[in-house]
């Protein structure tokens, strides 16, 4: 058996790290990737229709590579910010808060279920 940097074994170690952290980016892709989509549904669920322009601009984007994995939702309506925070003459109707706020907990114990904390 060779010794590489005075250590015995060091790639196996190496191989098995990179392999158990491909399998957790793997995992939570598709965690991330679930709650995007369960969150978005939520805030079109939420979104305020007159034309349904608004509902119809809320948009989910996967980014990622290959330790880290993230989802943007976004209102691609020039308003939409006016309607979620309100102006000085419309008070405020929240679509994308409330849509994150009664999904994250199920977001958490998916990744600490994933992390072994749940």
């Amino acid at each position: 058996m060779s010794r590489k940097n005075g250590v015995i074994g060091v790639e196996n170690v190496l191989r098995m790290i990179n392999k158990g952290l491909t399998e957790i980016t793997v995992e939570h892709r598709k965690i991330v990737k679930k709650h995007g989509a369960i969150i978005q549904k939520a805030a079109k669920r939420g979104a305020v229709v007159d034309t349904g322009f608004m509902r119809n601009q809320i948009t989910l984007k996967n980014h990622g590579n290959k330790f880290v994995s993230t989802t943007t939702i976004t209102s691609e309506a020039d308003y939409g910010i006016y309607v979620e925070k309100g102006t000085i003459r419309m008070p405020a109707r929240p679509y994308m808060k409330p849509a994150y706020d009664s999904n994250i907990a199920a977001f958490l114990d998916d990744m600490n279920r994933l992390v072994g904390r749940g």
